[in-house]
Parts: structure tokens; C-alpha cells; sequence
């Protein structure tokens, strides 16, 4: 089963446009004897993210009449792909949230410990405000 982040009806921006390209069909095979993964890997999930961010639009609309059947689709796919989801309802929102297990090595481990610091120290690059079917998503991204 393909990771449900890399299907055509699920981009939320340029970020998953370039990710479902590279990993189709056509090009897959190239994507994996340059990496050597099947998988994206940390790096390129958050070149992803950030890209969809800076060029966000809105492809899914292409595929589905309203923002709860996205919801509906996209969690059973993460569900069945084996990344544990849940749906959250607050007042009249619908939230999808993932819960990433990620495993880290030593040296990551004492790299993170280096950099990290308080928001404060951080410095804002950009603030990005999406209007989805009724729902503002604001995105705001720093740099150490």
C-alpha cells in the first residue's frame, strides 16, 4: 500500500505536488537509486512541509466535495497504512491529527541537545495564513 502522503488527491501545496512526483510510478524507481530509500526521509518531509506552507494550494478540492470528506478519506488511508491517527472535534472543527514515532540516534540526540533553545531566542521568518473551507491555519516558521 503506497503512503497516503504521496497520492495525488491528498496535496495540500507544492511541497506534496513535488513529493507525489517524485515518488510515482514514473520516477519512483530513479527517487530510490538516488536515495536509496522507498520512503521520504526527515529531511524531505520537512522541505515538503515547508514548501507546502510557502505555496500552499488546494488540489484536493479536485477529489472531494468538502473538507470532511478529506478528513474521512485521508484518515482511514493513514489508519490502514499503519500510522496511528485520530480525529479531534472541537466546537465546530474537525482536526486531524498523526502521532509520528520517530527513532533517534545517540547523535541526534546530542545534536538536538545543542540547539536547543527558548522561542524567544528564535528568530520569525515568516507567518502564513491558510483559509480552508471555514478553518484558519496559521503557520509561523523560525530560524536558530
Amino acid at each position: 500500500m503506497k503512503n497516503p502522503h504521496l497520492k495525488f488527491k491528498y496535496v495540500n501545496g507544492l511541497g506534496d505536488l513535488i513529493a507525489c512526483i517524485l515518488h510515482s510510478t514514473i520516477f519512483g524507481w530513479f527517487t530510490r537509486i538516488v536515495t536509496g530509500k522507498k520512503e521520504p526521509c526527515q529531511a524531505c518531509s520537512h522541505r515538503r512541509k515547508a514548501l507546502n506552507v510557502l505555496f500552499p494550494f488546494k488540489m484536493w478540492k479536485l477529489f472531494f466535495n468538502n473538507i470532511n470528506e478529506y478528513i474521512d478519506s485521508l484518515y482511514l488511508e493513514l489508519k490502514n497504512y499503519g500510522i496511528p491517527v485520530e480525529i479531534l472535534e472541537k466546537e465546530k472543527e474537525r482536526i486531524l491529527v498523526e502521532y509520528h514515532n520517530q527513532i533517534i540516534s545517540e547523535q541526534e540526540k546530542n545534536n538536538s541537545k545543542k540547539e536547543d533553545k527558548s522561542i524567544d531566542e528564535l528568530k520569525l521568518v515568516t507567518t502564513n495564513k491558510v483559509q480552508l473551507d471555514g478553518y484558519l491555519i496559521k503557520t509561523e516558521i523560525y530560524k536558530y
